[in-house]
């Protein structure tokens, strides 16, 4: 896997200066992403306005609460959960709610989920599949959610870094599936685990244009621009789908 990644950058590094990156990030890299994007996940986003090459999904989680939370604005939480989002919403100001998985057997319940919703929910996190616990939402889990948070002005994180490991034919579906949500979803992801390139802290964001524009400029006053070099390596990753298939097995 880091041979043919090297080979290409190498190559890239001898024919090209390495100096700042657009803070949107580096253009080829941009599409190439929306364009794996809408072919591995039918997510179609516009290359030059609603995507952001981050610092690993890390800052991606960051910037986006930042960007839409308020002082006591709640946010709904599947627990047990990445720790980054507990940290980042109290950060912010925000209050998490919990929906506690182990408590209803692992499952979403509409109406467990359903009494955590008040006028102060800003957001809901969804990590499918889960760190830690593996847990990928069903379909049916996923039309709960829907249905739960539809008439409701309610962000949707739905964080995906881990959607290309999945084992024994397990379907990963998404929020990003019903469209009607997509002017207020941010889809997050990156190469730190398909790809196995957890070093290279390359991430992105993918959302509506209104929103993407303020992610940038806290994206900007974060780090500036995402590292340049990583960027052109996820960009010779791209070109070989095929490498998620090693990391799978």
């Amino acid at each position: 896997t880091y041979l043919t990644i090297k080979e290409g950058l190498d190559q890239r590094i001898m024919e090209n200066s390495i100096g700042y990156s657009n803070h949107y990030g580096v253009k080829e890299l941009r599409k190439a992403i929306i364009d794996y994007c809408k072919e591995r996940y039918n997510q179609i986003y516009d290359e030059n306005t609603e995507i952001i090459i981050t610092s690993g999904v890390s800052e991606s989680i960051s910037a986006v609460l930042k960007t839409i939370l308020e002082e006591d604005d709640e946010v709904i939480i599947f627990s047990p959960a990445f720790s980054l989002y507990k940290s980042n919403v109290e950060m912010y100001g925000g209050k998490v709610v919990i929906y506690d998985m182990i408590a209803n057997d692992m499952t979403i319940r509409q109406e467990e989920l359903s009494q955590l919703i008040t006028h102060k929910t800003k957001a809901i996190i969804i990590n499918s599949p889960c760190n830690p616990t593996g847990k990928v939402f069903l379909k049916e889990e996923n039309q709960i959610i829907y249905d739960c948070i539809k008439d409701y002005p309610i962000f949707v994180l739905t964080d995906e870094i881990y959607r290309e490991i999945t084992f024994d034919g397990t379907e990963c579906s998404s929020l990003s599936d019903y469209k009607d949500l997509r002017n207020r979803t941010f889809i997050l992801n990156g190469v730190s685990k398909s790809f196995a390139m957890t070093g290279w802290r390359i991430g992105y964001v993918l959302g509506p244009k209104e929103y993407i524009e303020i992610v940038a400029n806290v994206h900007q006053n974060f780090v500036a621009s995402s590292s340049t070099i990583s960027q052109y390596a996820v960009l010779e990753a791209l070109k070989h789908p095929e490498l998620t298939e090693y990391i799978h097995n």
